[in-house]
């Protein structure tokens, strides 16, 4: 996985941050994208998330407010996304 662009937007009750993210060796989006996506939503703070196996792309949006710190957890999320890919193919 790597962090192709954030962005931090600001709206009246609260200050977002978006990562969005290319995903590497998607499979299908009914395991793989599931497994990206559930796994983002994991993160406090996380308002939304988007996961497409077809872009290889996926985003997540969290409340700066509820956990300021969305780039410190990307990368033990990476590892585990990562990990959970490569059980899905080899099975």
């Amino acid at each position: 996985m790597t962090v192709l662009t954030t962005e931090i937007s600001s709206g009246d009750d609260a200050v977002d941050y978006t990562v969005h993210l290319r995903v590497h060796g998607m499979m299908c989006q009914r395991n793989c994208g599931t497994t990206v996506r559930k796994s983002l939503e994991e993160i406090p703070g996380c308002v939304d998330v988007t996961s497409s196996f077809e872009n290889s792309h996926a985003s997540i949006t969290a409340n700066l407010d509820i956990y300021g710190g969305v780039t410190s957890r990307l990368q033990p999320l990476v590892t585990h996304l990562s990990r959970s890919i490569s059980t899905i193919r080899s099975n």
